[in-house]
């Protein structure tokens, strides 16, 4: 056995799923699992090889094991800066949403099922008019853009040196390695949201991540809702659910190792799983897929509720007062859960059909200045350009979704 000791950032890490008895795999995952844990058993954990018996493991020299070591902790990170690069060289100049008319009281009343019909469409939606819905935290997109810019200069700097391996005798290799690394990682994972209030501000994030809702001024909204799709392809569970309202391991909310369970199904919470978009706006409302938002979109999110509750001393303060949203469309693709206040149901075939948002086209929506310091994260968003809602929005169709 090596004995050697070494800092865990020189390791190679390795996720281990641990064995277990009959009855707790088959509650993993699902809410019965929490007395499991409650009882001590442990589903995951890690273990790490050092450095020399790593390489001894792949049959390299100690300096390609160091780099596949680094290039492996850094993969995630590396992914979002290309991630990030490729959508600034690739603008999107169209959006395509599910878009859901709101409901007429002063109309005439069709049958359930026309009228139902005629509230969808597909909305193409251009890239002005997307930069105008966000106008209200465009100066936080910018703000994190830079961020970003800076996140692919230090991730070309770890490439660099990654795809360089030299001699046994270079003694500088492995601090240049480290320093790569760290600076990096700081790069990759800045969080501008709350920086001010010292050690609380973890706490701070994780409380704005209980509303849904990003941003709601002048006839704009944008929301995100996790949702449950549990059950498989075949009997999928087609929940989507206020982050205030998930069943949770932890009584606190801003608790750490928390675990999140659908109020429905009881099915533990699957990042695969993403989210549901809601842009809102007076006489429609648009819904589009996409993944969970990357750590700089997390940031601006919480910049953003950062921005309308800043008055909150402490995390407590902020969580009650934190808006719960309501989805715009309660009826057509949407149908709340009657026994269950925040929760609803929503078409699956109409989900699985829904577009994908790709995250980083939300950078385009903004000119990076590069004399911009991190002090411009808190002015006041511009003014709205033209009008309320800039130029007009293309419907494709007026057919139902699944002919479109």
């Amino acid at each position: 056995m090596c004995i050697r000791d070494s800092h865990w950032r020189k390791m190679k890490s390795h996720y281990i799923e641990e064995p277990l008895p009959e009855g707790a795999a088959r509650r993993k995952d699902t809410i019965a699992e929490c007395h499991d844990l409650q009882a001590g058993y442990h589903f995951t954990r890690w273990e790490h090889t050092c450095e020399a018996c790593w390489a001894v493991h792949l049959g390299v020299s100690a300096e390609m094991a160091r780099r596949d070591i680094k290039g492996g902790r850094c993969a995630t990170a590396i992914a979002r800066a290309e991630a990030f690069k490729q959508a600034r060289e690739n603008v999107q100049q169209k959006f395509e949403f599910l878009g859901v008319g709101m409901e007429d009281e002063e109309g005439p009343v069709p049958s359930k099922r026309k009228y139902l019909r005629d509230l969808k469409r597909k909305v193409v939606m251009r890239i002005e008019t997307l930069a105008d819905t966000f106008s209200p935290i465009l100066h936080i997109l910018e703000a994190k853009a830079m961020d970003m810019e800076k996140a692919v200069a230090a991730a070309t700097k770890v490439q660099k040196w990654l795809s360089n391996c030299p001699g046994a005798d270079d003694v500088h290799d492995e601090p240049e390695g480290a320093k790569l690394e760290a600076e990096f990682m700081e790069a990759s994972n800045t969080w501008q949201a709350f920086a001010d209030r010292g050690t609380d501000q973890g706490d701070f994030i994780k409380a704005s991540d209980f509303t849904d809702e990003w941003f709601n001024e002048e006839g704009r909204t944008f929301r995100t809702y996790y949702v449950c799709m549990a059950g498989g392809s075949q009997y999928p569970c087609g929940t989507a659910i206020n982050s205030d309202r998930w069943d949770r391991y932890k009584q606190d909310p801003l608790a750490t190792g928390q675990r999140y369970y659908c109020t429905v199904c009881k099915a533990k919470y699957k990042t695969t799983w993403g989210v549901l978009c809601e842009i809102g706006r007076p006489e429609m409302a648009m819904y589009a897929l996409a993944t969970i938002p990357p750590q700089s979109i997390q940031d601006a999110k919480a910049m953003a509720v950062q921005r309308r509750f800043n008055k909150a001393t402490t995390p407590q303060e902020l969580l009650a007062l934190l808006p719960t949203a309501v989805p715009l469309d309660r009826q057509a693709f949407l149908r709340q859960v009657t026994y269950q206040p925040g929760v609803y149901r929503f078409d699956v075939v109409m989900f699985r059909s829904l577009q994908r948002f790709e995250w980083n086209q939300l950078y385009n929506l903004v000119d990076v200045n590069p004399e911009m310091t991190k002090a411009a994260a808190t002015k006041e968003p511009p003014p709205t350009r033209g009008t309320p809602w800039g130029m007009p929005l293309q419907l494709a169709s007026q057919l139902p979704l699944e002919e479109v």
